[in-house]
């Protein structure tokens, strides 16, 4: 079941961009914030196959995505990351 419900998530996490799916689509568009596809590649290897969350919000005006991957492991790690140049600004987790 687990493996189930994780296939979902996976599948479904283009759309959990943001709150907001086409407010999501118009600042890509604009050029405001990279493609998801981008932000995912600057993960480490063994998370961007396992992406369960994705999440894009506003900080002090900036995009930020907020993303959750599991790695080989199956550990959670939660990333913050400048969706304008696609720098990581905070990794934590793993336990």
């Amino acid at each position: 079941m687990k493996t189930f419900v994780l296939m979902l998530l996976l599948a479904a996490s283009p759309l959990l961009l943001a709150d907001d799916h086409g407010e999501a689509r118009r600042l890509r568009e604009a050029g405001d914030v990279l493609p998801l596809s981008s932000i995912i590649n600057k993960l480490p290897k063994a998370s961007r196959k396992r992406v369960i969350e994705v999440d894009l919000d506003r900080e002090r005006g900036r995009p930020v995505y907020e993303i959750e991957a599991l790695d080989a492991r199956g550990r959670v790690w939660e990333y913050r990351i400048d969706a304008r140049s696609g720098r990581i600004l905070e990794r934590k987790g793993g336990d």
